[in-house]
């Protein structure tokens, strides 16, 4: 289920993020949680492996993004901006993953996700379709061309 305004609040919180604005700890307390909406955990957790959470720190300087992180968090705002469903699997980190991976079988994980992902394309991740995205991007574009 789609939460419009926990969605609105996470994109701005993103932008924030990205653009330099606020640090990774403030990114961390500001980014709303819903167990309704699985795009606010996907995304979320996504972006935890962009920044470091030993420090305090802005993305920024050594810590800038690459250019194709900063496109997937831009995605990933745009995302948060429709009123798109979260279709991928939810990410499956945690003990019972690291132990797994531990004990030499992580192939069989690497295998699974490769078939979880396969049900859409991954480039343009979290949304499941191209057209999903581009049509998202028009949108996003047409109030700049007015």
């Amino acid at each position: 289920m789609v939460d419009r305004n926990l969605r609105d609040a996470a994109a701005a919180v993103l932008e924030d993020f990205v653009d330099g604005r606020i640090t990774n700890v403030e990114f961390e307390q500001r980014f709303p949680a819903s167990k309704d909406d699985p795009a606010l955990l996907a995304i979320r957790t996504e972006s935890w492996f962009y920044y470091s959470d030993l420090s305090e720190h802005t993305l920024t300087g050594k810590r800038s993004l690459s250019r194709e992180q900063g496109a997937l968090l831009e995605r990933c705002a745009l995302f948060l901006k429709t009123a798109l469903e979260f279709q991928w699997p939810l990410p499956k980190y945690g003990l019972k993953y690291g132990l797994i991976r531990l004990l030499g079988f992580g192939w069989l994980l690497k295998r699974r996700e490769k078939k979880e992902m396969s049900m859409g394309d991954v480039d343009v991740w979290p949304f499941l379709k191209r057209s999903d995205y581009e049509r998202a991007l028009g949108q996003q574009r047409e109030p700049e061309n007015r």
